[in-house]
């Protein structure tokens, strides 16, 4: 892991020998001497990276190579604070300035005597690895090797013939030998070789074998896939067992909860142990074995070996939380876990030394932390574990690396969006053990949780997972360079003015929902910040001396309530990245309404913007221009656009060639001038236009790669279907406020790759036709107050696919029809998931609509007037019972959409 840290410092050292060499003076020579010599040993890194693992000597040299990388950089960094020019003008500024000059002497005397110190301790470490003969290995750039991938194979040996298979015998007899003449206790038989060896071949013919069916009470084949979950898991396995055994299915399994799977197979089980003198665990060990349980998350492997290491522990619950709450280190030091721990471990050990401290920096995030994928990339390209590839940003190239580890099994996705973009994921539970260990021993990370602890003072990275209580307020950190602080309890958390005064250093700050109503001026002394998110604090306004953070490349501010930006940020010119806007509730109850931000003039200035959002661009004629020339955008979201400054936006779209999201607001009450637009960013995938049309752009079904397009207030005359359904790769259609006819027609083929439909609030429709072989893959639809829309779409019985159907604020008629008997019931029987929503006593109420097993004709006349009766009458809400508890909505990350996530 000393690769890294040497790398980050090469660079540094480059910047500093090109532009900095009239200030370092006569050190020069000697600060480029230090560069050469960590060249040669960067050059042997990767070998004793690897050798380290094993050869504890090795380790200990790579340690000293981290260390004086470490030391090195901390000299230069504080060197640099000292250079740093003060701000202001007049006599007081005059003195400033003197005093400056007297402190950079010092400074360059310091830096001569450290520099020294130095290169003897670099000369000494240089000289010892001669000692161990490494090997020189150089880097490969490796984020390509993500971009393709392998179909899954594991399920091909299942399906090959007796005939088919050679040279297997001796494994495989060996492997029956092993299974009939092992012990009897709890035992796991690993089989491990490169990709295509056969071990799959292998397993299945011995599991095949007659000879060792007969020798066990029940077997059962599991595959568990990269994406498997407990409860596939936990089914398969009980279904295999209860077919080997003959014995009849339970009922209801698909429908068991995993707890309930689990206590299913450890009866089915313990009836088997019973026969062979077997007993179960004590009683009052049974909820931490529980807890034990969840930290394998189903992982087989862990859940053997770690019962049986706990069957050897006294049964007491002393002993088994000491297992607990020391799994990682049990790994490492218990006989009974080193097989798991150096499985689990040789996936790490096995990463290339680019993955390394992005796998490690999963340690920053608490426990069951729900990771999104963006903030892991924005930070990863913060700390500097990114390497260029040319043709690539930092971002995409850090969403190669997040898809290898994913690919590795290494972190588990948690949820995809509609485009199959992991939306967030999280770290295995046991995995996590193994990286806070690694992290603790490469000095990587400290984490602050619940428990004191002894604080490393010279800790590089700081994780504050509880309240501030535990921490120790006062000291010194003066190396760090992270600082990410978790949020539980806004109360619990207090930053007093001396809070940020020791991190000097610092490079990344993660401060979302952090408790802060004013912008703490400390931040401005660092000069070194690269990441700075605010995030969902309570802070309004930016000092206007925000320009002192010269360095700084990613400022998140979404969810706060700053809405003008000083002219002090223009100054920030290595600003990638500009997220500042917020939600309010204002003109429809389904829908925020998006507030973007006041930039001054001068926008053009900062070239390195990749995402910018979102700019309030009334204020100045001349942005609008501007925006042209930033051509390294990816991402661009403006409000409050003024008519009469709509062909001067076409003109700078046609020069953001990069573009691939564009977001923009019209000025209340006024048309989108969008129509000039002859060559359009040719790699756009989202599109949302948001304000009055008077018709579709035509240059928009042109978009090749268009994924998302999001049409609001647009009140359209011409039915948009037409127009749009031959998109060829549109997955997302949001239609609200955006048609003022009365009638939808989709063509058979039309939108063939569309998997979510939105249409709301569309006042004059009343019918959706849907011709056979429309949509093929729509897999969610969500329909939401169209007062007049007469019936469900025509033909949705035809949607094969459909997977959840959102009825928000529907009209009572129409509900009528979908409900129980109603007449379109019958054509949504194949829908997994329907979901009715209304307005009562101003909360929201979300049911499920229970589907009935009919075809219209068997429909019972009487029961239909019944129904009708009741909704005329205003009876509708009682069919159902009042929910547990009101709905819950959540943020859509990326746009102004109140998504319908609902949490019965």
């Amino acid at each position: 892991m000393a690769l890294v840290a040497v790398k980050f410092l090469l660079e540094k050292l480059a910047i500093l020998l090109q532009g900095e060499i009239q200030l370092l003076g006569g050190i020069h020579e000697e600060v480029n001497e230090i560069k050469d010599e960590l060249e040669i040993i960067r050059s042997f890194l990767l070998d004793a990276d690897r050798r380290s693992e094993t050869d504890q000597s090795v380790k200990t040299w790579v340690n000293q190579v981290r260390e004086v990388a470490y030391d090195i950089e901390d000299v230069l960094d504080k060197f640099m604070i000292c250079l740093a020019n003060p701000h202001g003008r007049g006599f007081i500024h005059s003195i400033r300035n003197l005093l400056r000059r007297v402190k950079q002497l010092k400074a360059r005397h310091d830096l001569a005597i450290d520099i020294n110190g130095l290169k003897r301790r670099i000369k000494a470490i240089s000289d010892r690895r001669r000692a161990y003969a490494f090997e020189r290995i150089e880097e490969k750039a490796s984020a390509d090797a993500t971009l393709n991938r392998l179909n899954d194979s594991r399920f091909d040996p299942l399906y090959i013939n007796e005939a088919d298979v050679v040279g297997i015998e001796k494994p495989r007899d060996l492997l029956i030998k092993w299974l009939r003449e092992g012990e009897s206790r709890l035992t796991t038989v690993s089989v491990v070789g490169l990709g295509g060896l056969g071990k799959t071949t292998l397993v299945k013919k011995v599991y095949d074998s007659q000879t060792v069916k007969g020798h066990f009470d029940c077997h059962a084949w599991v595959t568990i896939s990269k994406s498997f979950t407990t409860g596939d898991l936990l089914r398969t396995a009980l279904k295999g067992f209860l077919e080997s055994t003959k014995e009849p299915p339970l009922g209801g399994l698909e429908r068991m909860s995993d707890e309930e799977l689990i206590e299913a197979l450890r009866n089915h089980l313990n009836s088997k142990r019973s026969n062979n003198g077997v007993n179960s665990y004590p009683q009052e060990l049974e909820e931490l074995s529980r807890s034990i349980l969840k930290k394998c998350g189903g992982l087989p492997l862990a859940i053997v070996a770690i019962g049986g290491l706990l069957w050897k522990k006294e049964k007491t619950v002393t002993e088994w939380k000491k297992v607990h709450s020391s799994l990682g280190a049990e790994m490492r030091n218990e006989h009974d876990l080193e097989n798991l721990g150096s499985v689990l471990m040789s996936g790490y050990n096995h990463l290339p030394y680019y993955l390394k401290y992005c796998y490690l920096y999963l340690s920053v995030f608490p426990e069951d932390h729900l990771i999104r994928r963006i903030r892991l990339v924005r930070l990863w390209v913060a700390e500097g574990f990114i390497e260029e590839i040319q043709g690539l940003t930092a971002e995409e190239v850090a969403e190669c690396y997040l898809n290898e580890l994913i690919s590795r099994s290494l972190i588990q996705v948690v949820e995809t969006d509609e485009f199959n973009r992991v939306r967030t994921l999280r770290l295995h539970d046991l995995m996590r053990e193994i990286v806070l260990l690694k992290s603790k021993e490469e000095s990587f990370c400290r984490v602050i949780g619940e428990e004191r602890l002894a604080i490393d003072q010279k800790a590089r990275r700081l994780s504050i997972q509880t309240t501030l209580e535990n921490f120790p307020l006062g000291t010194a950190f003066p190396s760090l360079r992270s600082l990410l602080v978790f949020v539980f309890d806004r109360s619990s958390y207090s930053f007093g003015h001396s809070f940020f005064h020791s991190f000097k250093f610092l490079r990344v700050l993660e401060l979302e929902l952090a408790p802060l109503h004013q912008f703490p001026v400390e931040l401005l002394k660092l000069i070194h910040l690269r990441y700075l998110s605010l995030r969902g604090t309570m802070i309004k306004k930016l000092p206007k001396s925000f320009g002192k953070l010269r360095n700084l490349e990613v400022l998140d501010l979404k969810g706060t309530e700053v809405s003008i930006l000083p002219s002090g940020i223009l100054k920030s010119s290595s600003l990638r990245e500009i997220r500042i806007f917020h939600y309010r509730f204002e003109s429809s109850k389904f829908f925020a309404n998006t507030h973007g931000v006041i930039m001054p003039s001068g926008i053009g200035r900062l070239l390195s913007l990749e995402r910018l959002s979102i700019i309030e661009v009334n204020h100045d004629r001349d942005q609008v221009i501007e925006l042209g020339r930033l051509t390294q955008l990816r991402r661009l979201g403006i409000s409050k656009l003024r008519r009469e400054d709509g062909e001067n936006l076409c003109s700078s779209l046609e020069k953001l060639k990069h573009l691939t999201s564009f977001h923009v607001i019209s000025e209340a009450g006024q048309h989108l001038q969008l129509e000039s637009v002859s060559s359009p960013p040719p790699l756009l995938q989202h599109l949302y236009l948001k304000g009055r049309l008077a018709t579709l752009p035509s240059w928009v079904i042109s978009l090749t790669y268009l994924l998302e397009l999001r049409l609001q207030y647009s009140r359209l005359t011409e039915d948009p279907f037409m127009a749009l359904q031959e998109i060829p790769n549109l997955v997302y259609l949001d239609l609200r406020e955006a048609y003022d006819g009365e009638e939808l027609s989709c063509n058979a083929g039309g939108f063939r790759r569309l998997k979510k439909l939105g249409i709301q609030q569309l006042e004059q429709l009343k019918c959706v036709r849907l011709a056979e072989g429309a949509m093929p893959m729509l897999r969610t639809l969500e329909i939401t107050g169209c007062l007049v829309l007469q019936t469900l779409p025509l033909g949705i019985e035809n949607l094969s696919n459909l997977e959840e159907l959102h009825l928000w604020d529907m009209p009572l008629r129409f509900m009528g029809r979908v409900r129980n008997s109603g007449d379109d019931g019958w054509k949504i029987q194949h829908v997994p998931t329907i979901k009715h929503a209304y307005e009562s006593n101003g909360r929201w109420v979300v049911h499920p609509i229970p589907k009935v097993l009919f075809h219209p004709d068997m429909v019972d006349s009487s029961a239909e007037s019944h129904l009708t009766n009741r909704i005329q009458n205003g009876l509708e809400q009682s069919f159902y019972p009042p929910p547990p508890s009101s709905p819950s909505l959540r943020w859509s990350d990326d746009s102004d959409q109140y998504l319908h996530g609902i949490s019965l």
